[in-house]
């Protein structure tokens, strides 16, 4: 979780966090992908909880489509921004705000159940073992509520790859022992991170959420510390994103990403059959990334492999 050495580092990247994620092109096509996601599992009217709000962005477009959010972080400066985001977009009355992180969810006691969950880039990746947070967050939502998870990977070969091309070994082996990473892509501030892979999260979850549905994202696309690569090589990119468009959503590349981006599912009674590779149906020629994931998700799944 994060430290009292890691907390400043929040603090002080809440004033640019916006304009640092917004103009990295990765970011961009990821949190597209993620709101969508979301927009698509969660209902307006629902009671939602978010662990790890940053700014807010998510909450904000979550509201404006009618939920109601709870919306957690570590960092006061960050929940301040998030307040302030909420009440330009006219929705405050559906933003509410708690400091809290994503280790401290034993904390948010005398609530009614939420109706779903979710924690969107890196929140889950200050904590050494989901275990504890899966247990928690299993007392704070409905059976039968959803949770959408994105969390950075443990195995990318794409990194391994790229570090292993330029010589840099310890790098390209950094998610296996954790490491130093940016808080937000382009900013100096850092925390010590951890990298989760699917199979972690199934053990974690499974006596009390049901995996749906995985995708890696992104997958073969460059991730966001190599964004001058989408600007560079435009055309690199769009062949790259059909292909990832196809393959990040179906097993086995769906577990090689740089972040997973799950949705599971709150059950009364857990079922160990229900976790494992999934295999979704192609959608429809043309769709975009955002759309062709909404779609996916829209299928239902014919069989668990």
């Amino acid at each position: 979780m994060p430290t009292e050495r890691d907390l400043p580092a929040f603090e002080r990247a809440a004033a640019t966090y916006d304009a640092e994620t917004c103009s990295n092109p990765a970011m961009a096509y990821m949190r597209a992908i993620s709101l969508a996601t979301l927009e698509h599992v969660f209902a307006p009217g629902q009671r939602l909880l978010e662990i790890g709000c940053g700014t807010g962005q998510e909450a904000v477009a979550l509201a404006q489509r009618g939920c109601h959010v709870l919306a957690t972080d570590t960092s006061p400066a960050m929940l301040a921004q998030a307040q302030t985001k909420a009440q330009a977009a006219g929705v405050a009355g559906r933003v509410h705000t708690q400091l809290a992180s994503a280790a401290e969810l034993a904390s948010l006691t005398g609530l009614p159940l939420f109706d779903g969950a979710y924690s969107s880039f890196g929140p889950l990746n200050a904590l050494p073992n989901l275990a504890p947070f899966m247990a928690a967050l299993a007392t704070l939502v409905r059976p039968g509520g959803a949770v959408v998870l994105s969390v950075m990977n443990r195995c990318y070969p794409l990194e391994i790859g790229w570090f292993l091309a330029h010589g840099q070994v310890r790098q390209a082996l950094r998610r296996w022992r954790g490491a130093l990473a940016s808080v937000s892509t382009g900013s100096p501030e850092q925390m010590w991170t951890y990298y989760h892979s699917v199979r972690a999260m199934r053990r974690a979850a499974r006596p009390w959420f049901a995996l749906r549905w995985c995708r890696a994202l992104p997958l073969l696309l460059p991730p966001p510390y190599l964004a001058d690569v989408w600007g560079a090589h435009p055309w690199l990119v769009a062949q790259l994103r059909v292909i990832e468009e196809r393959l990040a959503p179906h097993w086995p590349w769906n577990r090689l990403g740089d972040h997973w981006l799950v949705e599971l599912e709150r059950t009364a009674v857990a079922s160990s059959r229900l976790f494992g590779g999934i295999r979704q149906e192609r959608p429809a020629k043309g769709l975009t990334s955002e759309e062709r994931s909404a779609s996916i998700l829209a299928q239902g799944h014919e069989r668990l492999m």
